[in-house]
């Protein structure tokens, strides 16, 4: 009887994990998309990050450097898959859909300077 009761227990619970199991909600919401300069992204982080977080973003802008994983525009950190980012060249103009994954201040010295990192974005042709 015990046996019993604790394989009904043990099915219990790994019913109710896979229940809650849901995971995030990767897709980008290309439709309802704010078109912006980096400039423009900076701005409302400043004004409210947490409804930036919630934002999809379309945003165009100059590539400044270039790197093994990500390249930057301006503040802009987008990370891109190594053969995408290999066709790519600094001072080509790029537009991408995707939503802001976190924020970074740097200090150096007196100065400080924020760093938009954008994962998971939708690389747009045009």
């Amino acid at each position: 009887m015990k046996r019993l009761l604790a394989l009904i227990l043990a099915a219990v619970l790994v019913l109710s994990l896979v229940a809650c199991g849901g995971g995030e909600n990767n897709v980008i919401d290309e439709e309802n998309a704010i078109e912006a300069t980096p400039v423009e992204v900076y701005e409302d982080v400043q004004e409210n990050e947490a409804r930036a977080l919630q934002n999809t973003y379309k945003v165009t802008g100059e590539i400044d450097t270039i790197e093994s994983d990500c390249c930057q525009l301006d503040n802009l950190t987008v990370y891109l898959p190594t053969d995408t980012l290999v066709n790519l060249n600094v001072g080509d103009t790029i537009t991408f859909i995707g939503v802001i994954s976190d924020t970074r201040v740097e200090q150096k010295g007196i100065a400080s300077r924020m760093y938009i990192n954008f994962n998971d974005v939708k690389l747009i042709d045009e």
